[in-house]
């Protein structure tokens, strides 16, 4: 009997934690006020950024985020957030090394967005018209970012906008 239910409760316990791959390219209406967000039309995720609305938005590549930061949450807000793989392609940058133009994004998570302390996590950088960046967070040598409230990406080093592709993420 109690290795039922230990078999149970394991079982259970992944089910939870199986991932989505989302490609952010159709939303439900977006709602703005001094910021905007959008929820995905799974009403898993949604998505907060600065009021540059009809610039920022889902396009057929991804969520376009014309501003220099877009936050991902889970939908419910009593759930945690745990990020798999991420795919962002930097769409334009101020910055040229003499050759192409080059961008970078940060990745910041926070257990309390509320507080507006954000943990940095990692940067990833590509140059203009390369494929989209997949950045892994499963350990060994990538970060891991596991049950927390959101993930911020922030556009750096001359990022002015770029496109959040997919995301395979848990929910629980």
């Amino acid at each position: 009997m109690k290795k039922l239910i230990a078999a149970t409760l394991l079982f259970s316990a992944s089910f939870s934690a199986f991932a989505t791959q989302e490609t952010f390219t159709t939303m439900q209406p977006v709602f703005c006020s001094a910021v905007c967000s959008q929820t995905t039309t799974d009403n898993l995720f949604s998505l907060v950024f600065a009021n540059t609305t009809p610039l920022s938005g889902p396009t057929p590549s991804g969520f376009l985020v014309a501003t220099d930061h877009v936050d991902i949450y889970p939908a419910d807000p009593n759930k945690l957030l745990s990020l798999g793989v991420l795919s962002v392609n930097i769409n334009a940058s101020t910055t040229f090394n003499g050759a192409f133009y080059i961008g970078s994004f940060d990745v910041y998570t926070s257990t309390d967005p509320a507080s507006n302390n954000w943990t940095y996590v990692t940067t990833r950088s590509m140059r203009l018209g390369n494929r989209p960046i997949y950045t892994m967070f499963n350990g060994r040598p990538y970060p891991v970012i596991n049950n927390v409230k959101a993930v911020r990406l922030v556009g750096t080093n001359g990022t002015t906008m770029f496109t959040v592709g997919m995301i395979n993420a848990s929910v629980q």
